[in-house]
């Protein structure tokens, strides 16, 4: 009988430390470590991961001096699924906001050499497509900081799209305010609007409101505009908020 009891109590224990040695693995957390190489920089644009329509991730950043653009899609579980590196050089990856049709939109400030030798930074802007093919890129010319404003940048629903900027007012003393700057699906100019009643100011956040116009925010004030970029009201109150979140 003790022989009996004894061969059970065995038993019992032996189901009970497979049963736990099982539900130990089966629930244990396997550390994945990810790591994207390369010699990248600090990079001062606000914006450096967005989500696409197609649920992925796009992230950008510098690397290297004088700053490369680099760019790539992950899916949901942070593979990489392409990766592109421009040589052009930049000095702020501000931007980006991903489309419609999965792609996605990136604002920078690069440097654009002239006949001299010297040159100057201004916004470029490239548009991409979920496979990471470039589809366009266009250059526009307003006056940048060093090292760069920040550049948010937002699709609309009728795929055009807005971008914050800073632009210079003739004065005795030249200003700096900050500018809603429209531009089409292809990135061709449309309209720029310019808050004359903030000085030195960069756009740091862009939303779209439902009557179809603009929530902006930067260092001095949250400020909301029509359609066309005309100011509606501003809030001086909100002075340093960095994003409308």
């Amino acid at each position: 009988m003790n022989k009996t009891i004894t061969f059970l109590t065995l038993l019992i224990l032996c189901f009970f430390t497979f049963s736990c040695k099982k539900n130990s693995d089966s629930t244990g957390v396997v550390n994945t470590k990810r790591v994207i190489e390369g010699e990248f920089v600090y990079n001062y644009g606000y914006e450096s991961i967005c989500k696409t329509t197609e649920n992925n991730l796009v992230i950008v950043a510098m690397k290297g001096y004088p700053g490369r653009l680099y760019v790539a899609m992950m899916n949901t579980s942070l593979d990489v699924l392409w990766e592109r590196t421009f040589e052009s050089q930049i000095n702020n990856a501000g931007g980006l906001t991903g489309t419609d049709d999965g792609g996605v939109v990136i604002a920078s400030n690069q440097f654009v050499p002239d006949n001299t030798g010297n040159g100057k930074y201004c916004l470029d802007i490239l548009k991409m497509n979920s496979k990471g093919v470039l589809q366009w890129e266009k250059k526009y010319s307003f006056f940048n900081l060093d090292p760069g404003p920040t550049y948010p940048i937002r699709e609309t629903s009728d795929k055009r799209f807005i971008i914050g900027v800073l632009n210079t007012i003739p004065d005795t003393i030249p200003r700096l305010c900050p500018t809603l700057f429209r531009i089409n699906a292809q990135g061709d100019s449309l309209w720029s609007k310019t808050v004359h009643k903030f000085f030195n100011c960069v756009v740091t956040d862009i939303g779209i409101t439902l009557d179809g116009g603009f929530l902006v925010s930067g260092p001095c004030s949250i400020y909301k505009t029509d359609s066309l970029g005309n100011t509606e009201w501003y809030n001086n109150e909100t002075y340093l908020a960095t994003t409308l979140q």
